[in-house]
């Protein structure tokens, strides 16, 4: 009995620890890295896809790091895409890594951690449209230069900063071989039939000669102006014939009939009987010499009337003259 109850109380104890640990993990909220883990390898893996493909389409490159996040700073790791040619922490491409292919569009860069191992992975998309990537016969192909990875690790306590260098660490790798054939074999090229041949363009003609047309043109231009120019002329002499017109007409003197009516009207309802008088005789001599004898013997009859000649007789008898007369001025 005593053996059993030794044994329940180890099991239970074993049982009450492995949760004890298992609580202490779970608060933490990280799994301990692994022996394994803390011993690994840095590894770069270097990779193209597709890794043949034809003249003018997009290859995509990836890079990768692997290494242990002991003591890892995150911030110095830099990759090289061959030739010393730094992708950069940013994801800029280098410039001449893979000569003669061009980076397209912008690098990727991320960088994720689990457990005790922290990945670096650049993504590229990688074009060639030169001729130095036509394919002589049906291939051709292409070796880039081997790319590698650079970081830090935290220094060690005492470390002076001029001996950061033994802190450094690098880790290589090596692109495969990228190869480009031809959209259409020489081959299937030659039993389609298909021919091309330079050939020198003729010059180009015209329906008209362009000097001539130049000057048909020109001499239209001129016509054009020399009619607006006239024109023009014609419309300043009008313009300066009705003003003088209306000039002399203005400065002209009014005729004796019109110089007539208006002494009537003026001395219309004046005081002066006898100037009134004489005003109508002297309209009266003007109506007998255009004819108008009923106007005549009716401004008579008012300059010989015994009584003075009312002032709505007279304003009629001007009204009439100048209705009968219709503007004339003889």
């Amino acid at each position: 009995m005593t053996s059993r109850r030794a044994l329940g109380v180890v099991i239970v104890g074993g049982t009450l620890l492995c949760l004890a640990l298992l609580v202490a993990l779970a608060q933490s909220g990280e799994v301990a890295p692994s022996a394994r883990e803390l011993a690994v390898r840095s590894t770069v893996r270097a990779n193209l896809q597709p890794r043949t493909h034809r003249f003018g389409e997009t290859v995509v490159a990836r890079l990768e790091l692997v290494v242990s996040s002991e003591k890892l700073e995150r911030d110095t790791i830099v990759a090289t895409g061959g030739r010393g040619a730094g992708l950069g922490r940013d994801g800029s491409g280098p410039v001449g890594a893979f000569d003669p292919y061009e980076i397209v569009g912008t690098p990727t860069r991320a960088v994720e951690s689990a457990g005790g191992l922290t990945t670096v992975l650049y993504t590229l998309r990688l074009r060639c449209l030169s001729a130095e990537c036509l394919p002589d016969g049906d291939s051709k192909e292409f070796a880039f230069p081997a790319p590698s990875f650079v970081w830090s690790t935290e220094a060690p306590p005492g470390r002076r900063f001029a001996d950061r260098q033994l802190d450094q660490r690098r880790a290589g790798g090596s692109w495969p071989s990228l190869t480009v054939v031809r959209g259409i074999p020489d081959g299937e090229l030659e039993e389609s039939g298909w021919q091309s041949a330079l050939a020198t363009l003729p010059g180009a003609t015209a329906r008209v000669s362009p000097r001539r047309l130049e000057a048909g043109l020109l001499g239209g231009a001129g016509i054009l102006v020399i009619a607006a120019a006239a024109l023009l002329g014609l419309v300043v002499r009008r313009s300066i014939h009705r003003r003088e017109t209306a000039r002399v007409h203005a400065e002209a003197p009014p005729a004796p009939l019109e110089q007539a009516l208006r002494l009537v009207e003026a001395l219309n309802g004046q005081n002066d009987e006898r100037q009134g008088r004489i005003a109508l005789e002297t309209l009266a001599s003007e109506l007998r010499r255009i004819d108008r004898r009923t106007l005549a013997d009716d401004a008579e009859r008012l300059a010989w009337d015994e009584q003075l000649p009312r002032r709505e007789a007279v304003a009629e008898l001007a009204a009439s003259v100048r209705a009968a007369t219709d503007g004339r001025r003889a």
